[in-house]
């Protein structure tokens, strides 16, 4: 069973932890369960469109996510032009989600697609159960395609910083926040480190509805959630038929 790990950073610590682990006879403490999709939301195929707040010239944000089995979820992230460029799955635990697998999408000069593998060092995605100010480790490195010699490094920390509410479609809903510190490392004759902060807050029974990422002192991200579209709903809107990649 995958463990959640606390870091104390300024001493760079890891700790590990068990949360709330129902017992056999006892009903499954809800926690933070119903502020992420959970399978049982996801049986039909549905697509969350991100829109940016900041500048309305940059692209959407398209991610068709789906349940495999009861405790699962696949998902892939893709531009406005509907290439994917991220594909993951994730599973559910009784303490939280943790990622399964993760790859990386992209698009040759020839126009074919490429897939790029990762190698999961540390799994933590979403915890049901945190405390005020815990850290919670989210960890990979890959290589740079058909360059073996350039490598990558995410270090993901995310802050829970508790509850909160948000407004979203006319509607003030109750929602919990998460301070993000992304850290990536590239090596090559050497290693580049760039460091990049934010916040994502996750609503009630919707899941991921605000993130916002400083990219730099000139340039921050900044996506809501616009709508949640059925596969059809989708593409009698926006003409894009999105589809799972393959990824063998």
């Amino acid at each position: 069973m995958t463990k959640w790990r606390f870091i104390d950073l300024p001493l760079a610590t890891l700790i590990l932890g068990l949360f709330l682990i129902g017992c056999e006879n006892r009903p499954v403490p809800e926690g933070l369960r119903s502020f992420y999709p959970l399978p049982s939301m996801l049986k039909e195929p549905k697509v969350y469109r991100y829109i940016s707040l900041l500048d309305t010239a940059l692209s959407d944000e398209y991610r068709l996510m789906q349940s495999i089995g009861d405790n699962k979820i696949t998902a892939c992230i893709y531009d406005e032009e509907g290439r994917p460029m991220q594909w993951y799955t994730e599973q559910v635990t009784s303490s939280g989600v943790v990622m399964d697998q993760y790859r990386l999408m992209a698009t040759t000069t020839k126009g074919n697609p490429i897939s790029i593998s990762t190698k999961i060092l540390f799994d933590d995605v979403f915890p049901f159960f945190p405390q005020a100010g815990g850290i919670f480790l989210f960890r990979m490195k890959w290589k740079g395609y058909g360059a073996d010699s350039l490598k990558y490094e995410l270090i993901r920390n995310r802050t829970f910083m508790g509850d909160t509410n948000y407004e979203y479609d006319g509607r003030k809903l109750k929602a919990v926040q998460f301070k993000v510190r992304d850290r990536v490392e590239t090596e090559q004759d050497g290693i580049l480190p760039l460091e990049f902060f934010g916040i994502e807050i996750y609503a009630k029974d919707i899941g991921l509805v605000y993130y916002r990422k400083k990219i730099s002192s000139e340039r921050t991200l900044e996506y809501q959630l616009e709508n949640i579209y059925t596969l059809e709903e989708f593409k009698r809107e926006f003409k894009l038929d999105l589809k799972f990649p393959e990824t063998h």
